[in-house]
């Protein structure tokens, strides 16, 4: 036993550059999930007036559910790079059995090696995620716009969790590697490295499984296309895309080299027929990984962009929403009352009516499904428009008497606006009278109130609303009173007061800035964690497999290198080989998740479009894809340094 630890020691210490991707891919995982189970730690620090107690149990309640998922792909990631680390020993294996060792002694051999390694990334990875998630917090107050107080935090919770979570995943590693090396013969191990996979398929199964795979991306596609059926059947559309996606790349992965073999010139151009025969071998064993890494950026991309833009537009719309301190609608008349009896505690107040008209809302648009309620609009007089424009510095609007004006929010309404059959100039009846529509942007960014039920409103001149009401046309809707309070009253309170006060009328709406703003700073708070989480795991998790699959296959194909050397090719043009053969693993996964993602992130929004939050431009998700690809660029250079040194040393 002391021999054998003596030995472990002596290889991980002499070879520790082997065990350096290993190490890595150890390290930030469990750097990640500690980072992933401090966040209440992390949320602590942010500076907020509204209560977050409610906001972080509900953040803390899906991390816990997710953690659960997180182990699971750390636990695949950390199982495939000690796979690796175990095929680039093959030889070294197969020596010791031919000196005479037994495969238990050799698997002790490992599982102690996988100990010690394991015990050095725990201490360095708990170490990182503890610089990280200091870090973790000003990003978040970044993104949530919010200030920050910062101070050291620890989080023993998140500690002893993930201790026990590696323990628990280093135990699986260790049986892996106990079953692995058993079934391995002596000639298995030393000529593991001279084996190739060879094209046998039939060149028709291959092209049936090429339409079938393209025919389930479509399937996908247009189900996801279709308004409310992403909601409700994503595992479905995910699961029939998936397996579309992995039928693509089995065929084009056995297709490769007959197809370029096609193009004589650029076949038997220089070098290219060593770079197309080595990959087109390598890259039919390899085509599950690189249809994982391809669903695993897709699912990174779709977290990043659809979160950051969520969390713009919902900053959007509590600026919007939240301008006044207190919003009331109700069914019958308060304005009066409200002004005589609680003046003491009010700053200002205005107030407007709105009425029925016999315009539907599915008689202005060209689509309604699932989009469009089908009520009538709202009408409301011009004088109480332009005195609420007035009031917020908004340049107000002029009617004749045969003209009616839209008020809509674009942040609320702007997906359905697109829709709208009239355009300015257009004729339209109101209760049997011809109006001119009229459109003015500058009233499009803001709500009448907060909250806002009645956000798809008629402007009418105030002559035509008193003819209206002299020959009882006109239908009260409700009363709505915005309140701008004193600096040193209590909002939620005086909520409180005025629906004890009024109890005898039914409140349609009563909300405060306050409550708006915890809402949103709520919301916002749980999809920046969550999304942005899910995006860096499984990011790393992709740019992981490939990495392992690049060095993987350089440690395989170093006898193949070394005769190229021998005939006198040159240190330069092996590089060029090289980069050639990394940069069509970094990209052909890379473009179809671009494909995916590009529909996927469209889809996405036109169905948060039924729920009015989809974003009103795209710099977001510009911004965010740069980043993204900044960030792949980075990892495809590190993986290049790292395959040519490991060339180099061969």
């Amino acid at each position: 036993m002391m021999n054998t630890l003596k030995l472990a020691m002596r290889n991980v210490k002499k070879s520790y550059k082997e065990f350096a991707v290993y190490f890595v891919t150890l390290l930030f995982s469990v750097a990640l999930f500690y980072v992933f189970g401090s966040v209440d730690s992390q949320i602590s620090l942010l500076s907020t007036t509204i209560d977050n107690h409610g906001a972080v149990t509900d953040v803390m309640m899906v991390m816990q559910v997710l953690s659960y998922f997180v182990i699971f792909i750390f636990a695949f990631l950390i199982i495939y790079a000690n796979k690796f680390l175990i095929k680039r020993r093959k030889k070294e294996f197969g020596t010791y059995l031919l000196l005479g060792m037994s495969h238990f002694k050799i698997s002790w051999v490992v599982i102690i090696e996988t100990a010690l390694i394991g015990m050095l990334s725990l201490i360095f990875g708990l170490m990182l995620g503890i610089v990280i998630s200091q870090f973790a917090s000003v990003f978040a107050a970044y993104i949530l716009n919010t200030s920050i107080t910062f101070e050291f935090i620890f989080s023993m919770k998140s500690l002893r969790n993930t201790i026990v979570c590696y323990a628990v995943v280093f135990a699986l590693v260790s049986v892996f590697n106990l079953k692995t090396l058993r079934k391995y013969s002596i000639s298995d191990l030393l000529i593991a490295h001279r084996k190739s996979d060879t094209f046998r398929k039939s060149i028709l199964w291959l092209l049936l499984v090429l339409s079938v795979g393209v025919l389930l991306v479509y399937i996908a596609y247009r189900w996801a296309m279709v308004p409310f059926h992403l909601l409700v059947a994503f595992p479905l559309i995910f699961f029939i895309g998936s397996v579309g996606t992995f039928f693509i790349f089995y065929a084009v992965a056995h297709l490769f080299i007959v197809v370029i073999q096609k193009f004589k010139r650029y076949y038997y151009r220089e070098l290219n027929v060593f770079i197309l025969r080595q990959f087109s071998s390598k890259i039919i064993s390899s085509y599950k990984m690189m249809a994982t890494v391809c669903l695993l950026m897709l699912t990174s991309l779709a977290a990043f962009i659809v979160g950051f833009n969520l969390n713009k537009v919902l900053e959007q719309q509590a600026e919007i929403s939240g301008y006044y301190d207190i919003s009331l609608e109700l069914s019958e008349t308060y304005y009066e009352r409200l002004e005589n009896e609680y003046s003491q505690l009010i700053d200002s107040l205005d107030y407007y009516h709105t009425y029925e008209s016999d315009v539907s809302q599915q008689d202005l648009f060209t689509t309604s499904e699932g989009i469009i309620v089908d009520r009538d609009i709202a009408m409301m007089r011009l004088s109480d428009y332009n005195r609420i424009t007035s009031e917020r510095n908004i340049p107000s609007i002029h009617l004749g008497e045969s003209e009616v004006y839209l008020h809509h929010s674009d942040v609320e309404m702007g997906a359905q606006i697109k829709d709208l059959k009239i355009t300015s100039g257009t004729k339209i009846e109101i209760f049997g009278s011809t109006f001119e529509f009229i459109t003015d942007s500058s009233g499009n960014d803001f709500k009448l109130s907060n909250g806002g039920i009645d956000e798809l409103i008629f402007v009418v001149d105030d002559a035509v609303m008193d003819e209206w009401s002299n020959d009882d046309m006109l239908t009260f809707r409700r009363e709505v009173i915005n309140i701008k309070i004193k600096d040193d009253v209590d909002a939620i309170q005086l909520k409180s007061d005025f629906i004890l006060d009024n109890n005898e009328n039914e409140f349609t709406f009563v909300t405060t800035r306050q409550e708006v703003l915890e809402t949103s700073w709520q919301m916002r708070l749980f999809i920046t964690y969550v999304c942005v989480y899910l995006g860096v795991v499984f990011l790393i998790c992709a740019m992981v497999l490939i990495a392992l699959q690049v060095m993987s296959e350089v440690n395989d194909s170093i006898d193949q290198y070394r005769i190229l050397a021998d005939m006198g090719v040159s240190d330069d043009q092996i590089s060029h080989i090289l980069r050639k053969h990394v940069a069509i693993y970094f990209l052909l996964p890379l473009m179809v998740a671009l494909i995916h993602a590009t529909v996927g992130v469209t889809a996405v929004n036109m169905n948060l479009a039924i729920l009015n939050l989809a974003p009103r431009e795209m710099n977001t998700a510009a911004i965010t894809l740069v980043l993204f690809l900044f960030i792949y660029f980075v990892y495809y250079t590190l993986t290049m340094f790292n395959a040519m040194r490991i060339l180099k040393q061969r």
